[in-house]
């Protein structure tokens, strides 16, 4: 444990007594945190002291802090919901506000199986490295490594320039894995952004602001705001509804914004007009599957958006070469004296050998009329490039000059043939979305989609050139996921070519919620879990003392979430409870039981032993012994007595 020292609020460095002003971080000591959060030096469990505050959450505070026995800085975020919990300023404990004792249990139930969740994950470098979680105070903290970083709002404030796509797609690779790992254990994240996203002091990127579900849904004492031009548009409104497709669009909102240095416009305005476009510079630098996949990422609506990170990664990689562009250059490699010796031009010293020689009398002679010849060509060469310049640029678009478009029409680098123009974003709306004018007003079969699936539709040009397809997605115990459920117009009927068909993608069985049966004997827990769908696997953790035997501890996957039917839920349950007081009763008992016993065969055997001396003799034996006891000593005495006489 550390020595007792005084330290910054601030930054947790040790100071000396009697300073206002940390010479580490110039934080002013004497600043206390604003009420209901813990007063910066309390020491929490006897071991953790809490500094500033660093993040205020829906659910939570997170305070700087410091752990005194190994002497490390940390991160401690405190289960905090302010609107359904309250605290004196300068106490410790917390009380639960009138009616709201269920609510709390709940939400504290989420806080504790978000944080044992992360937990899992320690391993991931974007994900805050769970060190303790301990319930003190009447409530829970979760402590954590602290994380030496930057939002990456603040990064992009700094260098003023958006990335370069093979940069912001290297940087982003693990943080697409990562939430790839979260969405499998069931855990979503909801609120990924610029300030949620930090750029740590390894130039990584690290995922933080987790909150526990009951922040994105209809808990109106919880919900979280939406983050303005990164939240999805399930997320607005009294009911919102965070799936994997929320997070999907938020990572790929902060991924557009990366290479553009644009915010995406607010999801609920783009549902009134989507003004969401590609800027050419950039989208000349991506491949058009990277383009679709932003296309289909940024989809307003939940059901034509791209719903699993596992296909964003899948479309994102590998990196496709640009399309009419030069390779693109990272800023390291801009910034390299190599870059600049390759850039620059030097003019060669001057010395006499470079010098050109002296034109003599004879060659002044040269004729002045080939000179004058010579400069009118290239003065009518020059102008003759000037104006094909002008025209690719500028004038093409006003007047025609068929010789010069043949001329010129071949190369693809000139304005007048680039085809990179600024992408729209585009949402497909069922009720609005036109079919395309037909060439012709002929007729054509509409074919029984129910047989395909998704993807052999995309694929089948027949089907595209003859209708606009829009596909719509649903549940369905029936259908195969992927499999069509029904179409807007039936197989056989004849409409003009180019007719809209709203075709119903089936997303297979609905998920199943998932219930809380963290505190439930395994039996009990296991068979509703079963009633349900699931299947149950249990895992026996050591007891050391203090809990119940068989009772569930922990689950592995975050309760209130919905998952697929037939998932395997691991159960962690408590072993038998070998406590010290027990184990000494136990140990008495059946030294106890050792001595009854060794008493109990010493009494028998005494008791054999005591029958068998104790044994009465018959009658006759006892009749021959008094008559033998009484015969002997006579006989003995008159024999004395004769002896006696004949000495005489």
């Amino acid at each position: 444990m550390a020595d007792n020292r005084k330290y910054c609020p601030g930054c947790m460095e040790a100071i000396e007594d009697g300073v206002n002003v940390c010479p580490h971080c110039f934080y002013n000591i004497d600043t206390e945190n604003n009420a209901p959060a813990l007063n910066a030096g309390t020491i929490v469990s006897g071991r953790y002291l809490i500094g500033k505050v660093i993040r205020l959450a829906n659910d939570s505070i997170t305070y700087l802090g410091r752990d005194l026995y190994s002497d490390t800085v940390l991160s401690i975020s405190e289960f905090f919901p302010s609107k359904i919990l309250s605290r004196e300023n300068g106490e410790t404990t917390i009380t639960v506000k009138l009616g709201y004792d269920t609510m709390f249990e709940n939400c504290r139930e989420s806080f504790l199986s978000l944080w044992r969740g992360l937990d899992m994950f320690k391993a991931d470098p974007c994900l805050p490295k769970v060190q303790d979680i301990i319930e003190s105070n009447g409530t829970v903290y979760a402590i954590s490594e602290y994380l030496d970083s930057i939002t990456l709002k603040a990064f992009f404030e700094e260098t003023k320039k958006p990335l370069p796509w093979a940069r912001a797609h290297s940087a982003f690779k693990p943080i697409l894995s990562c939430i790839q790992k979260l969405h499998s254990a069931g855990i979503m994240h909801g609120s990924i952004s610029p300030n949620t996203v930090h750029v740590g002091s390894d130039g990584k990127l690290h995922l933080t602001g987790f909150s526990i579900p009951q922040c994105y849904s209809s808990v109106e004492e919880l919900r979280a705001r939406p983050v303005q031009g990164f939240s999805a548009i399930e997320l607005y409104g009294e009911n919102p509804a965070l799936n994997t497709c929320s997070d999907v669009y938020s990572v790929m909102a902060l991924l557009y914004y990366s290479i553009t240095g644009l915010v995406p416009p607010v999801a609920t305005k783009r549902a009134v007009k989507d003004t969401m476009v590609l800027p050419a510079a950039v989208a000349s630098t991506l491949s058009s599957k990277v383009i679709d996949c932003f296309v289909r990422s940024l989809s307003v609506y939940p059901q034509n958006r791209i719903s699993t990170i596992e296909e964003v990664i899948g479309n994102l990689a590998p990196i496709s070469a640009p399309r009419n562009a030069a390779p693109v250059q990272t800023q390291s490699q801009q910034d390299s004296p190599e870059a600049q010796y390759e850039s620059e031009e030097y003019d060669e010293p001057y010395t006499e050998k470079n010098e050109p020689d002296s034109p003599t009398k004879k060659g002044s002679s040269t004729s002045l009329v080939t000179l004058a010849l010579t400069t009118f060509f290239a003065a009518v060469i020059i102008c003759s490039i000037l104006f094909c310049v002008l025209y690719s640029t500028v004038l093409y678009k006003s007047i025609e000059v068929p010789f010069l478009d043949n001329i010129l029409g071949s190369v693809s680098f000139l304005p007048m043939n680039q085809q990179v123009t600024d992408v729209y974003v585009p949402e497909a709306d069922i009720t609005t979305t036109q079919a395309p004018a037909a060439p012709e007003k002929s007729y054509v079969t509409v074919p029984d989609f129910t047989s395909h699936t998704r993807d052999s539709i995309l694929t089948n040009e027949n089907f595209n050139e003859r209708f606009n397809i829009i596909f719509t997605e649903d549940y369905s115990d029936e259908v195969p996921k992927d499999s069509i459920i029904k179409q807007s117009i039936d197989k056989g009927e004849s409409v003009l070519s180019g007719t809209t068909i709203t075709v119903v993608v089936s997303l297979g069985e609905k998920p199943i919620e998932l219930p809380n049966v963290i505190g439930m004997q395994y039996s009990k827990a296991k068979k509703e879990l079963e009633e349900r769908g699931f299947t149950v696997t249990k895992e026996v953790m050591e007891n050391k003392g203090g809990n119940k035997e068989n009772e569930v501890y922990l689950m592995d996957k975050v309760a209130g979430l919905e998952f697929q039917k037939g998932t395997e839920i691991v159960l962690s349950i408590w072993g038998e409870e070998p406590t010290t007081e027990e184990t000494t009763t136990k140990k008495d008992k059946d030294k106890d039981k050792d001595n009854d016993k060794k008493k109990e065969e010493g009494t028998t055997r005494k008791k054999e032993e005591s029958t068998t001396k104790k044994k009465e003799p018959s009658t006759k034996e006892t009749t021959t012994k008094k008559k033998e006891e009484t015969t002997k000593p006579t006989t003995t005495k008159k024999q004395e007595s004769t002896t006696k006489a004949a000495a005489n």
